[in-house]
């Protein structure tokens, strides 16, 4: 499984992995986004993935909006930039890296 850790720093969302590969993940890869900053949460639309053309599924938050998952079929060799939204019941916070796929 390949995670990125997710926390809110002086009102910015910031990531381990600005560019997730996922190249040597194989097929059917999970991604899990661990949010770190107390008091945030991913809404229904935490992971907002650009151009989803089916390689990506089953997305949607656990573990009380926590975690947000999703799987891969890293099949295209593609990079996909994606949204991270992130929201404390106040204020919503967005932030674009990328997922690299498998060539």
């Amino acid at each position: 499984m390949s995670k990125v850790e997710v926390s809110v720093v002086n009102g910015y969302i910031t990531v381990d992995h600005e560019t997730l590969s996922m190249v040597g993940k194989g097929r059917n890869a999970p991604i899990q986004w661990d949010l770190t900053t107390p008091g945030w949460t991913f809404p229904s639309n935490g992971i907002e993935i650009e151009g989803n053309d089916g390689e990506f599924t089953g997305l949607g938050p656990i573990a009380k909006g926590r975690k947000f998952k999703c799987m891969d079929r890293n099949s295209g060799g593609k990079a996909y930039k994606y949204n991270i939204n992130v929201t404390n019941g106040k204020t919503t916070l967005t932030l674009d890296p990328i997922i690299q796929n498998e060539p």
